[in-house]
């Protein structure tokens, strides 16, 4: 186990035993991304980062960031399970892809008013496009923090392994603004809007569904502590609502006077609006979704026993 991934587990009191956790949830012919896909860059850069340590430090905050321990290992420590590696083919990513050209970039008029200390970004779209969006926002400055706590499986009911191969094209986006990058550079929170959205899981199916708790989200104190006063959530209006984890997070921090602000993605340069979350009727599950032995989220259903009289 590389030394970061150690101490984060370590951190997070989610440090499983070295047997389980070098084994994985796997099964079924799931592949990571389209071999014959170039990175965002339109290169093969992102082969430097196949190593699950290597896609991890560049897709997370700075090292001394205080936002580190919410970098989750879940999804990068996949890339061990599987030799089918290679970027996301996505063309629906693509018009992302052309917002990160040097020709078609103006660094003042592109970079939102509010991605600047003291912001707390939330990207809440599908993983993939929060990968995308994390990527530009963080190439005008801001440090990512992955949220994406669940495990890829062939009998999976989401399928994490698209935002894993949205890593692995987009990694060397991340990597070239790291240089710059400070602890206190307004964190980029990505999410995965689908991850409580799969079917009731039924025999013989992966259950990868999972939430964000306070392992993945930080609370009032230690955001006041490092300066944090204005939240910003951004979604795509296609949604008819915030999904209920996220939004009682949100509606307990406007309450302890946090402001809130919402950026819908289809808003010209992300301009963000006050919103006023509603009360959930999220409370947080205790029962309902399995999280796995190797820490994060997975578990295969058994089939229910059966016994003769």
């Amino acid at each position: 186990m590389w030394p970061p991934l150690s101490k984060l587990l370590e951190r997070l009191g989610r440090l499983a035993p070295l047997r389980s956790f070098f084994s994985p949830p796997t099964g079924g012919a799931w592949v990571v991304g389209d071999a014959r896909a170039p990175d965002a860059l339109g290169g093969d850069t992102w082969m430097n980062f196949l190593a699950p340590d290597a896609l991890y430090d560049a897709c997370g905050p700075h090292s001394a960031s205080p936002w580190l321990p919410f970098h989750a290992p879940t999804l990068f420590s996949a890339l061990e399970c599987t030799h089918a590696r290679a970027p996301s083919g996505d063309p629906a990513l693509h018009e992302i892809d052309q917002r990160l050209a040097p020709d078609r970039r103006d660094p003042i008029l592109d970079t939102p008013e509010w991605l600047a200390p003291g912001t707390l970004a939330i990207i809440d779209l599908d993983g993939p496009r929060s990968v995308a969006y994390g990527a530009w926002l963080a190439d005008m400055g801001g440090q990512p923090v992955c949220t994406f706590d669940n495990w890829p499986h062939g009998r999976g009911l989401l399928k994490p392994e698209q935002t894993l191969a949205a890593l692995l094209r987009y990694a060397p986006v991340f990597q070239r603004r790291r240089a710059d990058l400070t602890p206190d550079a307004p964190a980029l929170w990505l999410c995965d809007r689908t991850r409580l959205l799969g079917r009731a899981p039924v025999p013989t199916d992966f259950d990868n569904r999972y939430y964000l708790d306070e392992s993945a989200l930080p609370g009032p104190g230690m955001m006041r502590q490092h300066g944090v006063r204005t939240l910003v959530v951004i979604t795509d209006p296609k949604a008819n609502a915030l999904a209920p984890d996220l939004e009682a997070w949100l509606f307990d921090r406007h309450n302890d006077g946090f402001s809130v602000m919402h950026a819908p993605i289809d808003a010209p340069h992300l301009e963000a609006a006050p919103l006023t979350p509603h009360r959930p009727s999220f409370s947080g599950y205790s029962d309902g979704l399995h999280r796995s032995d190797a820490g994060g989220f997975g578990v295969l259903i058994p089939e229910p026993s059966s016994s003769g009289g």
